[in-house]
């Protein structure tokens, strides 16, 4: 299933000690692989790191 998505946020980059906490339940198999889905909570917590670093709205 392909969900489209719009941004309307333009932000920076996040550095990876900002979104690695984040998403460290995700790595697994000593740190070489990675389970690239989220769950809502990191989805959330992703999302609140992101706007603090908005450079452009789009609407």
């Amino acid at each position: 299933m392909k969900v489209q998505k719009r941004p309307c946020l333009h932000c920076k980059p996040l550095a990876k000690t900002l979104f690695k906490p984040i998403i460290q339940n995700n790595y697994y198999n000593d740190q070489n692989h990675f389970m690239f889905e989220l769950d809502h909570v990191q989805e959330a917590n992703l999302i609140s790191k992101f706007s603090s670093f908005v450079l452009t709205l789009n609407f």
